[in-house]
């Protein structure tokens, strides 16, 4: 587990206005809108690989 905790802080700066805890309506609303369009792109394509295996 270290080394998966070791790559996501390595990753943390450059998506931490992406992906965060949202703190108000608007943050709450533009985590979502993330999540839909990344819901969108992987879709059914099990090979994405975002995909869960």
């Amino acid at each position: 587990m270290i080394q998966e905790f070791e790559k996501v802080k390595n990753v943390c700066h450059d998506i931490k206005d992406i992906l965060s805890v949202p703190h108000t309506y608007k943050q709450y609303k533009k985590l979502v809108k993330v999540l839909d369009e990344l819901i969108d792109e992987v879709g059914n394509n099990e090979t994405y690989q975002l995909a869960p295996n």
